[in-house]
């Protein structure tokens, strides 16, 4: 299964990057060890986090969800909710108006 990945990233309302950097860091290595968690069982993950997010303010928030909203409609069958923020919380209602089966744990995903 192709299994869109949704998680915080940014941390301010206004979608703007935070100047967290520890925040910032934890956010992305729990993003990468989801998306590790679900090849070894046998699925295909878009990590988002990992992708072209990781440019920071090189690239405006509205750039960065038009890229990601194109993955999610064009290629997921599945979205892995794991926690608010902005950005996920527009993910996960994009994926409920498509009918996409949206999980909010790996646990419940089942191995292929």
């Amino acid at each position: 299964m192709k299994i869109y990945v949704a998680g915080p990233f940014t941390t301010k309302e206004d979608g703007k990057f935070h100047n967290n950097p520890k925040k910032l860091a934890e956010n992305l290595r729990k993003a990468r060890e989801i998306g590790i968690k679900l090849v070894k069982i046998g699925h295909y993950p878009y990590v988002p986090h990992t992708h072209i997010g990781a440019c920071g303010e090189d690239i405006s928030y509205d750039e960065l969800m038009a890229i990601n909203l194109t993955f999610l409609r064009g290629w997921a069958d599945a979205l892995l909710f794991l926690g608010p923020s902005r950005g996920a919380n527009i993910e996960l209602l994009e994926a409920g108006k498509m009918g996409l089966t949206i999980f909010t744990s790996i646990d419940q995903i089942p191995k292929k």
